[in-house]
């Protein structure tokens, strides 16, 4: 008598599963990899409380105005952040109402940071101008932020080269007494990339059933 014998032979991954799962690593990683990109810190501040203006410069500051603007670095900020990062930031710009300073056109002159356990900016230093090389009558600006609050200052240059001890003699000058908030800017990258993993492990355990 012929016996006939029936196993179950497991097949191996067919190459549109391996493909899958290649892509869903590959996503992961990416995933994983913008955790750690670039960051924003944006920040909005509160309007100025107190106003001095003169003419020239053109221009006026008004109570409707504030100091707002935003810095990039390569990583999120680490939570035992307490002092100088004027090295990490690869980009910055403020604009406090008539005047706009960013990292090609200005310097800077300090950048403190401190956060907190949560990865909040809770303290802060920041101070940016860009009057050194000014030529005389030239228009020139200083924007800066810190925890108690914001300032901002436009003057003529009145040498034939400014610096910072440059004797000013016509400037206007902008203050915010309550200091503004920080937020971070969202990496819409991140989301979308989960959301693709998690879209290819459904489509797989759809296909599988």
């Amino acid at each position: 008598m012929n016996k006939f014998f029936i196993t179950r032979v497991s097949r191996a991954p067919t190459n549109k599963a391996n493909t899958a799962f290649w892509l869903i690593g590959i996503v992961l990683l990416l995933a994983c990899g913008a955790v750690h990109a670039a960051t924003t810190y944006q920040y909005t501040g509160n309007g100025y409380t107190s106003i001095t203006n003169s003419e020239p410069p053109a221009g006026i500051y008004t109570t409707g105005m504030n100091l707002s603007g935003s810095f990039t670095v390569l990583a999120p900020l680490n939570i035992a952040t307490d002092g100088d990062i004027s090295g990490s930031v690869t980009a910055y710009s403020f604009n406090d109402g008539r005047f706009t300073l960013t990292n090609s056109n200005s310097q800077i002159l300090d950048f403190i940071v401190t956060v907190d356990v949560t990865g909040d900016i809770v303290s802060w230093d920041i101070l940016v101008d860009d009057i050194l090389g000014a030529t005389i009558d030239e228009i020139v600006s200083s924007l800066g932020t810190v925890s108690i609050g914001d300032s901002t200052f436009a003057g003529v240059c009145p040498e034939a080269i400014c610096d910072r001890s440059s004797p000013f003699t016509k400037f206007d000058t902008a203050v915010a007494n309550v200091s503004g908030t920080w937020s971070v800017v969202p990496i819409p990258a991140t989301a979308w990339l989960f959301s693709s993993a998690l879209g290819l492990l459904g489509w797989m355990r759809r296909k599988a059933t």
